[in-house]
């Protein structure tokens, strides 16, 4: 559905997906890359629930027919039904970060609102860092309504600080921890 929705958009250069809910991202069994190639598609601005597998792997699909994206805007949401990740997440993250991917290759900016610190967003952020090359600044801001610590959000920055990354000039910048 995402194929036919954006096909008539073959030049398109600024993407928002801001629906609240974002089913028609949705697809049972991702392909790696949608029927189009988005060539001129620059930036992308999503709200997506981070907790379903199945939009997240819509979204790394639709990032990977967009091979020229250089701002990417991610805002985490959560479905008030309380949707979880489904069981394969781990075998999921395990093979996405196995080795890098053809995906973020022209990535300088991201934007990431509402991270909470959970470990797939941290896992979704690890993917970023492996795969963007020429990453610049990836801005990260916490959730408003946050569950944890001042101190639990000190270590997920600490742990997210370490990470590999395959550019080498990235600034990574959290918000203020104490807002």
């Amino acid at each position: 559905m995402l194929d036919k929705t954006l096909a008539k958009f073959d030049e398109l250069r600024y993407l928002v997906i801001d629906h609240p809910r974002t089913e028609f991202l949705s697809i049972d069994t991702a392909p790696e890359r949608l029927r189009n190639t988005y060539h001129h598609l620059a930036t992308l601005s999503i709200a997506f629930n981070i907790r379903n597998l199945k939009e997240l792997q819509a979204v790394i699909c639709l990032c990977r027919s967009s091979p020229r994206l250089s701002m990417f805007k991610i805002l985490f949401r959560v479905p008030k039904n309380g949707q979880h990740v489904l069981l394969y997440e781990g075998n999921f993250w395990k093979a996405k970060l196995r080795k890098r991917e053809g995906v973020f290759l022209h990535l300088k900016t991201i934007y990431m609102d509402r991270f909470s610190g959970v470990q797939h967003e941290i896992r979704f952020i690890q993917f970023i860092l492996r795969n963007a090359v020429v990453l610049k600044k990836f801005y990260i801001r916490w959730v408003k309504e946050s569950t944890i610590t001042d101190n639990e959000k000190q270590l997920v920055v600490k742990n997210v600080l370490q990470l590999r990354r395959a550019s080498q000039k990235v600034d990574i910048i959290f918000d203020d921890l104490n807002k």
